[in-house]
């Protein structure tokens, strides 16, 4: 007798060529959607990496893992939608040699940009935390050097887990994934409801201004784990369907679009960069 392991049908991360056809319509519809995402997160990081460049307020580190996140994202518009709407392409016109090439591409990049930015969204939260708890001892702490290195491990820890996953043993990797998304999540959200007690130590902040800038990290979490969590559902759940697992992937890069969205409404000053930026594109056309 198979058994359920066996039953299942092949997944986008898988054996995705080989999974069962689907109607036309949904591969069309993913498609145009995927394009439409690229362009929108492509533009829109552009926008706030230039906004960020112009910014003179925010503190270095910091600025540097907002930039680290909409680097990450700009490569996903760049990369990742183009080639999931390439691939569902294939795969309805049954180009397996091209098909096959490109889910594995897209799989490990996909792994790789989502990996990273999920543990420089955990280090905002850290980043706001140690703000309030150093005091004046924060901007000696925390430095580009020390952040830049941290971010450099991301990456090397991100490939990592992407080539294991996908070329050593995918069910396994897929659960030890959902356990650390979902530890990092809970762990984000205490040191968000602590980082509103000081602990006494340090030197007074600007607490309007240090209340914003953890409320602006606390939405990209948030958006994060709405992109995120159907995702991670579908890999627990071994019943989902592989359409579902279609559209929760073009949920998880949408994640992309949504963030230069936020920075603008939750931080004012790249708001204002951004809008400036604007005006001066417009200006000169």
């Amino acid at each position: 007798m198979t058994n359920f392991t066996e039953q299942r049908q092949p997944t986008t991360t898988q054996d995705f060529c080989e999974a069962d056809e689907l109607e036309e319509f949904h591969y069309i519809v993913l498609a145009s959607v995927n394009i439409f995402l690229s362009v929108a997160a492509t533009l829109g990081n552009v926008l706030i990496l230039f906004a960020l460049h112009k910014e003179s307020s925010l503190h270095p580190p910091s600025k540097l893992l907002l930039r680290c996140l909409a680097i990450t994202d700009l490569c996903v518009g760049l990369i990742s939608h183009p080639m999931f709407a390439a691939q569902l392409l294939f795969k309805m016109y049954e180009v397996r040699n091209l098909c096959s090439p490109f889910n594995i591409s897209e799989s490990l990049l996909s792994v790789i940009f989502g990996g990273v930015s999920l543990l420089t969204v955990t280090a905002v939260s850290v980043d706001r935390l140690l703000a309030l708890k150093l005091g004046l001892r924060y901007r000696h702490t925390v430095t580009i050097t020390r952040v830049g290195s941290v971010l450099t491990c991301f990456c090397v820890v991100a490939i990592a887990v992407a080539f294991a996953e996908r070329f050593w043993n995918f069910e396994i990797f897929t659960n030890v994934k959902t356990g650390i998304f979902i530890r990092l999540h809970r762990h984000q959200v205490q040191m968000t409801a602590n980082s509103w007690q000081p602990n006494g130590e340090g030197t007074p902040l600007n607490i309007v201004r240090y209340r914003k800038t953890v409320s602006a990290a606390l939405w990209i979490q948030i958006t994060l784990v709405a992109c995120y969590l159907p995702r991670a559902f579908t890999y627990t759940f071994r019943s989902a369907a592989f359409a579902g697992e279609l559209y929760t992937g073009t949920l998880v890069l949408f994640n992309s679009s949504l963030n230069p969205f936020l920075y603008c409404w939750k931080i004012k000053e790249v708001r204002q960069a951004v809008k400036d930026t604007v005006k001066r594109c417009c200006s000169s056309s």
